[in-house]
């Protein structure tokens, strides 16, 4: 792939998972992304939470917190014990600092036309923003604004770039980086262009058996760890 002058990469939902995070930096560095946003939980079920924030510091990722960002800091109370479990023991693990760059992140953010969220759930004829990126399903999807004010979803292509629309609205979730729930294991996120007007799924392989090592290595819950098996 050539370089793209104002290229995006939109991920979001890493959860901890540093194996998926490294290919999604490896590719998009090749691909000469200038801009990174993630749309939130950086943090929770996976077990390499300071190594995925560093990285995003090093990236200077632009990104909005999720709600296992939100339990991190205090500020979200779960009911799920195995995914409690795991934000407590996210605490013991990081430093003050690395906490409080999860707790500096905000809920969302504009830039021009788009909106960056974690779970924006409004109608799409009601987003105020002509684009919106959000995660929290871990499931990729596309919905456009279509003739009659009518939500139309779009079928995904991997790798196929989708022209954009200067008159319509869309809502995007580029899927989960570290823990996908589509029935595909592979890392998920999108390529935006604002310039060339595109959006792009991209999917990648990762070392998902070396992930699972650590974390029976670190005793984590079998029950997360079956959970996100199943997603292999």
């Amino acid at each position: 792939m050539s370089a793209k002058s104002n290229l995006h990469l939109i991920m979001g939902d890493v959860h901890a998972n540093i194996f998926a995070l490294h290919k999604v930096v490896e590719y998009g560095k090749a691909a000469g992304v200038q801009h990174w946003w993630s749309t939130g939980d950086l943090v929770g079920y996976g077990c390499f939470p300071r190594e995925c924030i560093r990285t995003f510091q090093e990236l200077q990722v632009r990104g909005v917190r999720g709600n296992h960002d939100d339990e991190l800091v205090g500020d979200s109370y779960m009911e799920y014990p195995p995914a409690v479990w795991v934000i407590d023991c996210t605490k013991r693990t990081l430093a003050d600092a690395e906490i409080d760059y999860i707790r500096r992140i905000p809920y969302s953010f504009v830039e021009g036309d788009c909106h960056v969220g974690h779970s924006l759930f409004c109608s799409i004829s009601h987003q105020s923003s002509r684009i919106v990126f959000a995660g929290h399903t871990h499931i990729p999807s596309f919905v456009r604004l279509a003739d009659g004010n009518r939500a139309e979803r779009v079928e995904i292509v991997v790798g196929v770039e989708y022209s954009l629309d200067p008159h319509r609205k869309y809502s995007f979730n580029p899927g989960a980086v570290g823990y996908p729930r589509d029935g595909d294991p592979r890392a998920s996120f999108m390529l935006y262009d604002p310039d060339a007007n595109f959006v792009k799924w991209v999917r990648l392989e990762y070392l998902h058996q070396q992930f699972l090592a650590a974390m029976k290595a670190q005793g984590y819950p079998q029950e997360i760890i079956n959970s996100i098996e199943r997603s292999f």
